[in-house]
């Protein structure tokens, strides 16, 4: 099949990537912080703008609305994407944005809640494995950031297996992208420090 190097398929790339990328800047976790009445949850426990410090600092409710919102968010830029033939680089672009969003100056959350909300869209058998494997490991040990450092290396490694095409090289840069971003937390568990 050639590949299509049409203005109009080209141009589609660059509106899928600005919009993805803008979608996951978007800081549920310090909207919903303010809205619940908590603050600037950057200011509170490990400083993370993203759902498990929300839930620590906030309580259940607020840390479930905001793990659903960053996953809805990555859901709908990979359904944008989808309409536009490039749900692949909607995953990758959503997730950078929640990671690294402008609005924020480039110091986002670490990329679980948006990943997961994108691969259950983009190829929910990717998206049934990282869920699965986060909640299996969260249930045994009750460590969010080790179910997440689990859960996407699982995923990666049954990519191998079941090979998800080129969407395996796109679950391994989310992998790499995951625990580079839980370097602290990675740190903690080494010590037994982690919670």
């Amino acid at each position: 099949m050639a590949i299509d190097f049409s203005p109009f398929y080209v141009a589609n790339f660059y509106y899928v990537a600005a919009i993805a990328y803008l979608v996951g800047c978007v800081p549920f976790a310090l909207i919903v912080g303010y809205v619940g009445g908590i603050g600037d949850i950057r200011k509170l426990g490990s400083g993370n703008p993203g759902a498990t410090n929300m839930a620590r600092q906030g309580g259940r409710v607020l840390g479930t609305v905001t793990l659903l919102l960053d996953m809805g968010k990555g859901a709908a830029a990979v359904y944008l994407g989808q309409i536009l033939n490039f749900p692949a680089a909607a995953a990758l672009f959503v997730t950078l944005g929640h990671c690294f969003p402008i609005f924020l100056k480039f110091k986002g959350g670490k990329g679980v809640a948006t990943t997961l909300g994108a691969l259950l869209v983009l190829y929910p058998p990717a998206g049934l494995t990282y869920l699965g494997t986060w909640i299996f490991i969260f249930l045994v040990y009750g460590i969010s950031s080790l179910a997440a450092l689990i859960g996407i290396w699982a995923t990666a490694l049954v990519s191998l297996y079941l090979w998800f095409g080129n969407l395996s090289l796109l679950v391994y840069f989310f992998a790499v992208l995951i625990t580079w971003r839980h370097k602290s937390n990675i740190k903690k568990l080494l010590d037994k420090t982690e919670t």
